[in-house]
């Protein structure tokens, strides 16, 4: 499940931006919420729906775009995104079970080398050969060793090891916090003199995007305190 996360979250973020696309995948608390619903029968208050519908419109709001002058285009990459959002959901539900009976180091010893054996299934001979020319270059070598050798597996772990100590449904609401701090390092690393990302800065966008990331973080932290209250 996290290996089927990271490859749809990866194909999302081919179409989309990095703080648009972070911003619905982190939706899956919502999922979180519905899934228990379903499968163990746990009942929704209306201050749950109201939270629902908060983080849907969030995650609706930030996905559009103006197109020739249409600004309720929805991007290609929403449905994606979603699903993404779903794996990751059912990735947090599955993995709280694996952690009432195994340790933390082997759940995530076990949780890398799936995803990595998953992930490697939809490699292809010359991607080697493009990975290769692309680490020549000494700043994406820099930002390979720093996200995903460095930072992504201390993420991961940390992540891992906070799942184990609480309710998970705080935990991932707690994790959904991401997008507000993609959204700063986004647009950060998007302005002169940096500009390794390519993400629109314009006043309108920056709008957009932070009231879009407010809704659903508001709307994420209102179901959190109703499941709380449970």
């Amino acid at each position: 499940l996290w290996g089927a996360s990271l490859w749809t979250m990866f194909i999302g973020y081919r179409f989309e931006e990095a703080s648009r696309a972070s911003a619905v995948i982190h939706t899956f608390p919502v999922f979180v919420a519905l899934l228990a619903m379903l499968f163990l029968g746990e009942m929704l208050s209306i201050s749950q729906w109201i939270a629902i519908l908060i983080v849907v419109v969030g995650a609706f709001s930030i996905s559009f775009r103006s197109v020739d002058g249409n600004l309720f285009t929805l991007n290609k990459a929403f449905p994606i995104l979603v699903s993404a959002s779903i794996f990751t959901a059912l990735a947090h539900i599955s993995g709280k079970y694996a952690l009432a009976r195994i340790e933390v180091e082997f759940v995530y010893a076990v949780r890398n080398f799936c995803m990595a054996t998953f992930l490697a299934m939809f490699c292809r001979p010359k991607d080697t050969f493009t990975a290769i020319r692309a680490l020549k270059n000494p700043q994406t070598l820099a930002l390979v060793v720093l996200g995903e050798i460095i930072l992504a597996p201390i993420g991961i772990f940390l992540n891992v090891a906070a799942s184990n100590l609480g309710a998970i449904s705080i935990i991932s609401t707690v994790t959904a916090s991401r997008p507000f701090f993609v959204f700063l390092y986004g647009s950060f690393l998007s302005i002169a003199p940096f500009r390794l990302l390519d993400e629109s800065v314009d006043i309108r966008t920056l709008s957009t995007k932070a009231v879009s990331i407010s809704l659903i973080i508001g709307g994420i932290a209102l179901l959190s305190l109703s499941l709380i209250h449970i």
